[in-house]
């Protein structure tokens, strides 16, 4: 499955995500967002179409938390069942910067 990023119409920061974040497709992610995490205020990925989430996809998602430091979240919204109970149970929303799920959970 491709995996591929699309920006939000009415929000620079905001992005929705699709088919499966890999080893293949991290460095993707990380250089499509990069500037954007380097900007202040919440980044926002849509999760619900992302299929599948590995190690390297996890990583990719911890280094872009990492570039917005205290300038922003990292919020990763309404992930898919599988890729929700992947985050979850590596902890990522015990990250400084990240939230799992919608900002009013």
């Amino acid at each position: 499955m491709e995996f591929r990023i699309e920006p939000e119409a009415d929000s620079p920061r905001h992005f929705h995500l699709f088919g499966e974040l890999d080893l293949a497709s991290s460095p993707v992610l990380a250089e499509a967002l990069m500037l954007a995490a380097r900007g202040t205020g919440d980044l926002r990925l849509d999760l619900n179409e992302l299929a599948f989430i590995d190690s390297s996809g996890i990583r990719a998602l911890l280094v872009l938390a990492e570039e917005l430091g205290t300038r922003g979240r990292l919020v990763l919204d309404s992930p898919a069942p599988s890729v929700e109970h992947t985050l979850r149970l590596v902890g990522i929303d015990r990250g400084g910067n990240i939230q799992l799920g919608d900002a009013g959970d």
